[in-house]
């Protein structure tokens, strides 16, 4: 089986305080994948998958995409289409230079997309047009969070 995190190992591994996480488990941008809470003496169990949309919500905030945006591409791609993708980061890995981009439209729709060839690149933003682009090469994702699991 695959080790899991309960939320003070998730903070302790990844150096964020528990209360921004629990900020982000009640704005519903994070959701525990093994196990979310139900009441009282039960706890939420994080994976490692988990511990990386983590880290992709706080690169996203520290790039200075707004939390709200942040927040609603990390909780609408763990909740779609895009969920099988985004669960398997490890993939990512071995692929040079894939990027994660957010897009804000003109409307104010906010939208996540995968890419990993230049290509894509210029064909999906003329597909959405979009006003604002934040790109996240998702290697340097998972190489932190890989370097902070080593090192717990």
């Amino acid at each position: 089986m695959d080790k899991t995190y309960r939320l003070n190992e998730l903070c302790e591994t990844l150096n964020i305080k528990p209360g921004r996480i629990q900020n982000w488990l009640l704005a519903g941008w994070i959701t525990p994948s093994v196990q979310v809470a139900a009441g009282s003496g039960s706890r939420n169990i994080f994976s490692y998958d988990d511990l990386l949309r983590v880290e992709m919500l706080r690169t996203m905030i520290e790039m200075g995409i707004p939390r709200k945006y942040a927040g609603e591409v990390i909780a609408w791609a763990q909740t779609n289409k895009v969920k099988r993708s985004l669960d398997k980061f490890a993939w990512f890995a071995k692929t040079p230079n894939t990027f994660f981009e957010v897009y804000i439209l003109p409307d104010g729709k906010v939208i996540g997309t995968l890419m990993s060839k230049a290509s894509d690149f210029w064909e999906k933003r003329k597909k959405f047009n979009p006003v604002i682009v934040y790109s996240i090469n998702l290697n340097f994702v998972i190489e932190k969070v890989a370097q902070a699991v080593k090192g717990k």
